[in-house]
């Protein structure tokens, strides 16, 4: 019989105590959940698999029930964000795709309905006076914002974590949480993670693939990713950094538009030199590679 992880780790005990526990809630926001949200592609296969809308829908209600104050950790960017001069590779592709946008700190101008909105199932609950809404974390943790303080402020030192997305904001609180002696659970099926297109999808013990397939009007069996080859070109073009494929035989087989800027010298990535025409796919980039070393 195969082990599983509560086979191969101890119990840690958490044990719920009123009054000194709270449910936090990462980005429980429309361009994460809902179906026209930006990044829908990429995560809307694990939210769908993890029932996660509901599951974040009965943890608020248990919550708001039983007395349990529930605090949200949100994800905003304002127009002043977006003129950060450096970012990690989803920072910036998430200023690429707009992907929590609002128009100012103290404004709610085209807020409502937004990607940057609760998602809807949630609006009612999160509306709830039980709630507190934190200001919002800018990059993944809770260290550039005042959960912790709202948290202290309460007495509450034990933490229920649940939201999105899973590898990213909500591993992120986890760590710092517990870092700064919070004891803290996750509900692993009330958050969803991202699955980016070429990844090998999850499997269970039966060897089976956990990623459901979609039959289209033509009766073909295709990914239900459909948009993610669009956002692995925005993730491309938004890096600050080059970025080039090449195969077996040394050719390429993509390249970012930062790999064809205007280089010191005139150089381009795919470019022999001065005078000389670019390449691009399908082109030998050995000899460009071995060329440029040298210079």
């Amino acid at each position: 019989m195969e082990q599983t992880y509560d086979d191969l780790l101890p119990n840690p005990g958490f044990s719920i105590d009123k009054g000194r526990t709270a449910v936090v809630i990462t980005d429980p926001q429309k361009d994460f959940l809902s179906e026209e949200g930006v990044v829908w592609a990429v995560v809307g296969n694990s939210v769908t698999e993890n029932n996660t809308v509901e599951h974040l829908h009965r943890l608020l209600g248990s919550a708001h029930a039983n007395g349990i104050p529930v605090f949200i950790s949100p994800h905003y960017y304002y127009p002043h964000d977006h003129q950060w001069d450096f970012g990690g590779a989803l920072e910036k592709m998430m200023h690429a795709v707009g992907m929590f946008d609002r128009t100012g700190a103290l404004e709610t101008e085209g807020f409502d309905g937004s990607g940057a909105d609760w998602h809807e199932p949630l609006k009612d609950l999160i509306g709830h006076p039980n709630v507190v809404v934190a200001s919002p974390h800018k990059v993944y943790g809770p260290e550039s914002n005042d959960l912790v303080l709202q948290l202290r402020k309460r007495g509450i030192d034990k933490v229920i974590l649940a939201g999105m997305s899973a590898n990213l904001c909500v591993e992120a609180h986890l760590r710092e949480l517990t870092e700064q002696g919070f004891e803290v659970a996750v509900i692993r099926d009330a958050t969803a993670g991202a699955q980016l297109p070429g990844a090998s999808p999850p499997t269970r013990s039966s060897g089976r693939s956990t990623r459901p397939e979609v039959s289209s009007s033509s009766g073909q069996t295709e990914s239900p990713l459909v948009g993610d080859h669009e956002l692995a070109r925005l993730l491309l073009a938004s890096t600050g950094e080059g970025i080039y494929g090449i195969d077996l035989k040394g050719e390429c087989t993509f390249a970012n538009p930062v790999c064809v800027r205007p280089r010191a010298r005139g150089r381009r990535c795919g470019r022999r030199g001065p005078g000389h025409p670019e390449r691009g796919p399908g082109e030998d980039l050995r000899s460009v590679l071995h060329h440029q070393g040298r210079g």
